[in-house]
């Protein structure tokens, strides 16, 4: 969590907090050199990758208040991101458009779509 020091600044206390401190402070010289249309994306990837290394960390002595939990509202959209993923492929493999297009279209999905379920998921640490 986030605390309040006294001298009335919030400081980051774990690393995701940190990334995610360091993207937002950083937003006029990421923009400047037009970076933010990918570092949103990749911010979403990155908290994944931090939520299932702390999911992975966890084991049974873990106490109960401290473990991942993903309400079913979250599984919901992530299925949906996963399904729509799904349609896309069926959908290049159908109209035959090719590898390429494939790859493409699934690196636009992965930037765009599937953030929908990638920052909610994010909250759950």
């Amino acid at each position: 969590m986030l605390r309040l020091l006294r001298d009335d600044t919030i400081r980051p206390q774990n690393v995701p907090e940190r990334v995610v401190w360091w993207a937002i402070t950083s937003t006029f010289p990421i923009w400047l050199v037009g970076g933010l249309y990918i570092l949103g994306s990749v911010l979403g990837w990155l908290l994944l990758a931090f939520l299932l290394v702390r999911v992975m960390a966890q084991d049974t002595e873990t106490p109960e208040h401290e473990k991942v939990r993903v309400p079913i509202v979250i599984w919901i959209w992530i299925v949906g991101m996963l399904v729509m993923e799904v349609a896309l492929i069926a959908g290049h493999l159908d109209y035959d458009l090719g590898t390429g297009m494939l790859i493409k279209s699934s690196i636009g999905w992965a930037k765009g779509w599937a953030a929908l379920a990638l920052y909610p998921l994010a909250g759950c640490q």
